[in-house]
């Protein structure tokens, strides 16, 4: 199953021209605009930068969190190839577009190599690229590069799969196998890495079922070798993700949170059903003729709410389901459409309390991208068999026409009989009761709109399918078109952000607060930056510059300010607690997060709260009627403390409860635990009344060295974000550690005389990972030079006979 050249550049066609259709904007000075992608892509590269440019380690954020840890942070992307191109050779603003350009066009080239594992001939395997790259699900996927990894990598692990099961020996399609499943994992995508497994299970069970085993054991062979090659990057990222709200799982609720619904696959096949999800006032017709399409994601904060694939090639697909050469590509498309609507079945809430895995994945819209390659797949293969075969083009083009006819059937009865259809679709929506999604018009009258386009593409098929002339080559730029026409709509794009600087860049640093201001941000401000726009209509972007205008915590970073609490998957539940204290306006809750300053567009519960004043702000208050403002934290944690009459706590309500509701530091600090169970032994809390004075010395972010003046034992922090990685000594000594407010890192010393206390953080297990890494990287290349001078043969596996 080895490739020629023709089908190499048929591969390769298929990524160079998506790469020229989506790089096109950039080239007119726009970025590719998201939410995560601006909020948290963009600042990282922000941060990796500002490191870089100060020679300082990566395992510990300088703006993230009050010292965060980087590396083991999977949204870091550290070890990631194409991370590393966007920080070398790219702006912060342009960095995260130009990794979604490399990723759809991944994603093209490696679902025209799958098509072409499939026994798809070039041009057709070429269209099973763009028909993929395309699809809604798949541009909506470049609202975070995390997402996009999936669907960048998921085509090249199947199809390398298949062709190792399809070969007679270990040959480079090993080697793409174990890099594919790496990128996957390193990139921080382990949901990709997992379905990319529930693809080749599925072969290997159909490879299994004719007692052939070698194949298989090659697979398994090369996606555990991916994995380990990655230990790197995962095994410090579970040990940190361990006190996180992500690592202890998702409750039942949460696991199946965002799933495909209704109104989602009337989108699939509907461009008006799919539009009208982005915003109630838009039309196909907007999206299409005026500049208002690139806005219309602003209402969009479910990234796959655009799913759209068109009434054209989901019939297509239909067509070859049950095709025995494609029934891997059916068994999948069946299992993703059956995952991804989360609790309206019972299969994915029985995996969840069965399987381990699937408990820590959120959000069954992402089981939507197996359906969504395997119906593109499906769709190409149609579209060849037609080509091919007289017989079989007729039998479609009566089919479409019969199709067409009851397309204007239910037109006409959306017409007549609307009243019906409306309290019916209310019905349906009441008893499924997950609706999120208003239409917005009565059902009757988005689907009578929705259906002009599906009638016109089916009975363009149908005339094309029953044509005796040539003129049926054009069938698949029809399905090209009717799935590129909601394009416009997937996308949105802005100015440079480093157009605009933050206004908080002029805040001066307030006397008696050493060390550079801390902010935090009450999370309204996101909802006041998604609608903020300009009064002036010259203006187009403002919707966008205000999230810099804002300040919003990660994006922070591009400025080089300080959040206390930025969006992150390193968030403990403590955290989390706190952040939506300062949600709810209580200076207290922005104090035990180690903040100085904390903007909300509300006045604070406390009352003697003192406001700051922020040049630039006069002006966005007149935008939004009543304008942000900043305030001072009184009493704010200090950069080193001694935690002094410290407590126990053996309910987190406690904590929560009693760090919220104090009004000093000191109180603050006062509460300590044990997340990793380093001070299980029962060692005694010293009270720490003897210190007289403390001072840090730091070297980098992830190295502290403390002095501490008095006698007897005490508990000195630090205001640096508690992690596992972090570690302290005094006199070569290592020191139990503890966490203080849920927030802080602290070190129980038993004499603080008996000399300095130094803190340093590494990333937990990191040497163990490396080693690890490091091993198989140096297995794959023992294997590429045995198999240069002395290849195994095996018992050949060969694909199942056509149709």
């Amino acid at each position: 199953m080895s490739l020629n050249k023709r089908q190499v550049r048929w591969i390769f066609l298929s990524g160079f021209v998506t790469f020229c259709v989506t790089a096109a904007p950039l080239l007119w000075g726009l970025v590719y605009y998201g939410v995560d992608l601006t909020w948290v892509d963009t600042p990282f590269i922000c941060e990796l930068k500002n490191h870089l440019a100060a020679r300082d380690s990566f395992f510990i954020s300088r703006y993230f969190g009050n010292g965060e840890p980087l590396l083991a942070n999977p949204q870091s992307q550290l070890f990631y190839p194409i991370r590393w191109i966007q920080l070398l050779f790219f702006s912060s603003d342009l960095g995260p577009s130009v990794g979604n350009v490399l990723h759809w066009s991944l994603a093209a080239s490696g679902a025209a190599a799958l098509a072409l594992s499939f026994g798809i001939e070039g041009f057709f395997a070429f269209l099973a690229g763009l028909f993929f790259v395309f699809s809604g699900t798949v541009l909506n996927l470049g609202e975070h590069t995390t997402y996009i990894l999936g669907g960048a990598w998921l085509p090249w692990i199947w199809m390398f799969g298949r062709r190792i099961l399809a070969a007679s020996k270990i040959d480079r399609n090993f080697f793409g196998l174990v890099f594919a499943s790496g990128f996957c994992l390193i990139g921080g995508d382990p949901l990709g890495f997992f379905m990319g497994f529930m693809c080749l299970a599925t072969e290997c069970l159909l490879v299994l079922a004719r007692r052939t085993y070698f194949p298989v054991f090659r697979v398994a062979g090369a996606y555990a070798l991916g994995m380990l090659l990655c230990a790197v990057q995962w095994i410090p990222s579970l040990s940190e993700l361990g006190i996180s709200i992500h690592g202890v799982g998702h409750n039942m609720g949460m696991s199946l949170d965002w799933a495909m619904e209704t109104p989602h696959w009337l989108g699939v096949v509907l461009p008006e059903f799919a539009a009208r999800i982005v915003r109630s006032s838009a039309t196909v017709m907007e999206v299409m003729g005026t500049a208002s399409g690139l806005s219309l994601q602003n209402a969009g904060w479910n990234w796959n709410m655009r799913p759209y694939l068109g009434l054209l090639l989901v019939c297509f697909a239909a067509s070859s389901f049950l095709a025995r050469r494609y029934r891997t590509l059916s068994i999948v498309a069946a299992v993703g459409a059956v995952l991804c609507v989360g609790g309206h079945t019972r299969v994915l809430p029985f995996l969840l309390e069965h399987v381990a895995p699937f408990g820590h994945f959120r959000y069954p819209q992402k089981y939507f991208l197996l359906f969504n390659l395997a119906a593109c797949i499906l769709g190409a293969a149609t579209l060849y068999r037609a080509s091919r075969e007289p017989k079989y083009r007729r039998k479609l083009g009566l089919g479409f026409g019969v199709m067409v006819v009851a397309l204007i059937g239910t037109m006409v009865a959306a017409y007549l009989h609307g009243d019906a259809i409306d309290a019916w679709s209310v019905d349906i929506i009441q008893r499924l009761g997950r609706n999120k999604t208003g239409l917005g018009d009565s059902f009757s009258h988005v689907l009578l709109k929705s259906l002009l386009t599906p009638v016109a593409t089916a009975l363009a098929a149908a005339l094309l399918l029953l044509s005796n002339s040539r003129v049926h080559r054009l069938l698949p730029f029809v399905a090209l078109l009717d799935l590129m026409i909601l394009t416009p709509a997937q996308l949105m794009f802005s100015p440079s952000f480093t157009q605009s600087r933050s206004p908080l860049t002029k805040v001066k640093k307030t006397p008696g607060i050493p060390g550079e201001p801390v902010y935090c941000f009450n999370r309204k401000l996101y909802e006041i930056s998604i609608g903020y726009k300009e009064d002036d209509p010259e203006e187009k972007w403002g919707q966008y510059f205000s999230t810099k205008l804002l300040g919003l915590p990660n994006l922070n970073a591009c400025d080089r300010l300080i959040s206390g609490s930025p969006y992150s998957v390193m968030t403990s539940a403590y955290r989390y607690e706190f952040e939506n204290g300062v949600s709810k306006n209580r200076i207290s809750a922005a104090r035990a997060l180690g903040c100085t300053h904390m903007m909300t567009p509300e006045v604070p519960q406390e009352k003697d709260a003192r406001i700051v004043d922020v040049p630039g702000f006069g002006e966005l208050a007149e935008q939004f009627g009543s304008g942000p403002a900043l305030y001072l934290v009184d009493d704010p944690v200090p950069l080193v403390f001694a935690s002094k009459s410290p407590r126990v706590f053996s309910d987190p309500r406690d904590l929560i409860v009693g760090v919220s509701q104090s009004r000093s530091a000191a109180d603050v600090l006062s509460w300590i635990d044990d997340p990793v169970g380093l001070n299980a032994g029962g060692v005694a809390l010293p009270d720490s009344s003897g210190v007289a004075d403390l001072r840090v010395q730091w070297t980098g972010e992830d190295f502290a060295q403390v002095d501490v003046r008095g006698s007897g034992g005490s508990i000195v922090g630090l205001r640096s974000t508690y992690a596992v990685g972090w570690e302290a000594y005094q006199a070569g000594n290592r020191l139990p550690t503890v966490r203080i407010a849920g927030s802080f890192i602290g070190a129980i010393v038993a004499d603080i005389a008996a000399g300095p206390v130094e803190f340093r953080y590494r990333p937990p297990y990191f040497t163990l990972g490396a080693w690890i890494s490091g091993l198989s990287l140096s297995l794959i290349v023992l294997l590429l030079l045995f198999i240069k001078k002395k290849p195994r043969n095996f018992t050949v596996f060969k694909p199942a006979p056509g149709p």
